[in-house]
């Protein structure tokens, strides 16, 4: 997994109402290894996962819930380096494959949310 995929994935996890543990004495834990309370909606309850091993860059069992809340919210469209996603759907380059061009955009739609949430 690349750094990108990591930072990419912690994005997601966050804007699911995932939150870095702080206390690890809760985990079986002896790496230091940096660990998200996540809710994974597939199962409806919440989890400890290594944050290396969330898994929204690579499974749609783990995006698919992400892309249904971002329907789910208020009507948006947003244009950037060559991406649109919307409320209609996402139009975005091509990358390697389905499942980049669909966490690619999830990640433009968060970053973007984040940052106008709180006007």
């Amino acid at each position: 997994m690349t750094q990108e995929q990591i930072e990419g994935n912690k994005i997601i996890a966050e804007f699911m109402e995932g939150s870095l543990v702080k206390d690890h004495s809760i985990l079986d834990d002896d790496k230091g290894a940096t660990w998200m309370r996540l809710k994974r909606y597939e199962v409806g309850k919440f989890g400890y996962y290594e944050i290396n091993d969330l898994k929204f860059h690579s499974s749609f069992d783990w995006l698919m819930p992400v892309v249904e809340k971002i329907g789910k919210l208020s009507p948006f469209t947003i244009y950037e380096k060559g991406m649109r996603i919307s409320d209609a759907g996402v139009v975005c380059k091509l990358y390697d494959s389905l499942i980049e061009n669909i966490w690619n955009a999830v990640i433009l739609y968060i970053k973007f949310y984040n940052q106008n949430k709180q006007q």
